[in-house]
C-alpha cells in the first residue's frame, strides 16, 4: 500500500531540478487567480459599501472561479504533467504556454466538466442547511418571540458593553427561560456534521477530475465524472491524508502571514508549495490511472 510519502517521494524527483521554474508557474498562475480578485474586492468595497458592494464583490468572485480560477488550474496541472529535461545538463524546463492551454484547447468542454463539477458539489452543498431549517422552524414554533427578542437584546448589549454581570444576566435568563438549548444545540451540531458527510465524499469523489481534464481536454463529460469514480473509489481516505500531511506546511504559512498580515507574504508562501503539492496529487492520479489501464487492458473495458 502506497503512503503519503510515497507520492511526496515520487514528486520530488519529477520536480528535481526545475522546482524554482515551478515556483514561477505557480506566481504566473495566482496573479489572476489570487491576488486580482483580491485587490478587486478591496477596490470595490473602498468605493462602495453595504448590500450593494457585497453583492459585486459575490458575483465577481463567482464569475472569476468558474471562468478563470479552475480553467488556469487545469492549465497549472498540464505543464506540471508536461515537464521536460533539457540538454546534456539535465535540468529541466516547464513549458508556461500550457499555464493558459486551458484558454485554447477545448476551452469549451473543459469549462463544461469544470462547471458541473461545482454544481454538483453545490447542490450536495444544500443538505447542510437542513439541519439550520430545522431549527429554524422548531424555534419558531416552541419558543415565545418575546423571549428570543429579548435574548437578541442582551446579547448585542454584551457585545458593545461586555461586562461579567451583563454576561451573567444572559446566561441566567438563557438557563431559566431555554433550559434544554446546551442539548439542543449539541444535536444541531451533530446533525450539520453528519450533514456534511456527503458533501465531504463527493468532493473526493469529483477530485481527480482537473486531473483527468488535464491530461485529456476531449475526454467526454460523462466518461471523466465515470473515470473519477473509478479513480477515488477506496482511495478517498488515502487522499485527504496527502492533503493532511501538509498541514505543517499550512500552519507555518498561517503564522507568517499572521505575523506580516499581507496578501503579498500569502501569495509567496502558495506559489512555494502549489508546484510540490499539486505534483504529489499527481503521483496520485498517475498510480491509480496506471492500475485502472493495466485492468481495463487485461480484463476489458467493464473493469474500469
Amino acid at each position: 500500500m502506497y503512503g503519503s510519502s510515497f507520492y511526496k517521494h515520487g514528486a520530488r524527483e519529477r520536480l528535481q531540478n526545475c522546482y524554482f521554474a515551478a515556483v514561477v508557474g505557480a506566481m504566473i498562475y495566482l496573479i489572476p487567480t489570487y491576488l486580482l480578485p483580491i485587490y478587486i474586492r478591496m477596490f470595490i468595497l473602498k468605493i462602495g459599501s453595504g448590500a450593494a458592494a457585497m453583492t459585486a464583490v459575490n458575483i465577481i468572485d463567482i464569475i472569476l472561479a468558474v471562468f478563470v480560477t479552475e480553467i488556469f488550474l487545469v492549465g497549472f496541472i498540464r505543464m506540471l504533467m508536461n515537464i521536460q529535461p533539457l540538454g546534456e545538463s539535465n535540468a529541466r524546463k516547464c513549458d508556461y504556454n500550457l499555464l493558459l492551454s486551458g484558454f485554447t484547447m477545448r476551452y469549451g468542454n473543459t469549462l463544461k466538466i469544470t462547471f458541473l463539477k461545482n454544481l454538483k458539489i453545490i447542490l450536495w452543498s444544500l443538505i447542510m442547511f437542513i439541519p439550520t431549517a430545522v431549527a429554524a422552524v422548531a424555534a419558531f414554533l416552541l419558543i415565545d418571540a418575546e423571549v428570543i427578542e429579548h435574548i437578541v437584546m442582551m446579547y448585542g448589549e454584551v457585545l458593545t458593553n461586555p461586562t461579567n454581570a451583563g454576561i451573567l444576566e444572559l446566561s441566567k435568563y438563557i438557563n431559566d427561560n431555554l433550559p434544554y438549548l446546551g442539548i439542543a444545540s449539541l444535536l444541531y451540531l451533530g446533525a450539520t456534521a453528519a450533514a456534511s458527510v456527503p458533501v465531504i465524499y463527493k468532493r473526493f469523489e469529483y477530485a481527480a477530475i482537473t486531473y483527468i481534464v488535464a491530461e485529456d481536454p476531449d475526454v467526454p463529460c460523462k466518461r471523466a465524472f465515470r473515470m473519477t469514480k473509478n479513480i477515488m473509489h477506496g482511495f478517498r481516505m488515502r487522499y485527504f491524508l496527502i492533503g493532511l500531511s501538509f498541514i505543517l506546511y499550512f500552519m507555518l504559512m498561517g503564522m507568517v502571514v499572521a505575523v506580516y498580515g499581507s496578501p503579498v507574504v500569502m501569495f509567496l508562501g502558495q506559489a512555494l508549495l502549489m508546484p510540490y503539492m499539486y505534483m504529489t496529487y499527481l503521483e496520485f492520479y498517475r498510480q491509480r490511472k496506471s492500475v485502472i489501464d493495466y485492468n481495463i487492458s487485461t480484463y476489458g473495458e467493464n473493469a474500469e
